[in-house]
């Protein structure tokens, strides 16, 4: 066997490892700032709450007896849990975020924040959500047809909803009217839009509860 052929095994044996490390020294850094990268890059989710008082207090219940209110009805990307937004040159145009979402669906903080309300505004002897499968003299129900943040020109909410009183012993149906609040923002920003939604769904609340104050239920 000539000397060179010797060699070879040995050679080889000493380039492989070199090769080697002089491959991890390479990829692996590049393969942290890339994990680096992808770990740092991705925001955390943000979740709201939607919280209201009663804006005014009734001096009797206007629906005497239990109320239920159910869920309000929505379709489409109105009825989830990311906020929704749109700007003012592109109403047509709506958008979601991607990381800011509502604790629960729109329609059901409405429902617990209506019941909520009309608790506090003494405006029926019980209210009650389904869930407690109750004999309710009156039902509340609606639909949401609008829960999105205007962007850009001067920062809004918006909120419309329709909102319907019905008698249960003779299915009369005492109140149905659209509600539509336009409310400013103080910025474009998801929290400041959170901010807004609270004083939009106030004020909406104070005209259905003003409304309602006018209803005679035995009629």
């Amino acid at each position: 066997m000539s000397r060179k052929t010797r060699r070879a095994p040995v050679l080889r044996g000493v380039i492989g490892p070199l090769l080697a490390r002089t491959l991890v020294g390479l990829v692996f850094p590049g393969l942290l700032a890339l994990l680096a990268a992808c770990t740092t890059s991705i925001p955390a989710d943000d979740f709201y709450r939607l919280q209201v008082k009663a804006p005014l207090t009734l001096s009797r219940p206007t629906l005497p007896g239990v109320v239920e209110v159910r869920r309000f009805g929505a379709m489409g990307l109105t009825g989830q849990r990311a906020l929704l937004y749109s700007y003012s040159d592109k109403p047509d145009q709506v958008l979601r975020y991607g990381y800011q979402f509502w604790t629960e669906p729109p329609p059901v903080l409405l429902q617990d924040q209506l019941v909520a309300v009309l608790r506090q505004a003494h405006a029926a002897d019980l209210v009650v959500i389904p869930g407690f499968r109750v004999s309710a003299d009156y039902v509340i129900d609606g639909r949401l047809r609008r829960f999105e943040q205007v962007a850009g020109g001067s920062p809004a909410v918006v909120v419309d909803m329709e909102i319907g009183v019905m008698r249960s012993r003779d299915h009369k149906l005492l109140l149905l009217k659209g509600y539509r609040v336009k409310e400013p923002s103080a910025s474009d920003r998801a929290g400041d839009a959170v901010a807004a939604y609270q004083a939009a769904v106030q004020e909406l609340f104070a005209q259905f509860l003003n409304d309602l104050s006018g209803l005679s239920a035995n009629s």
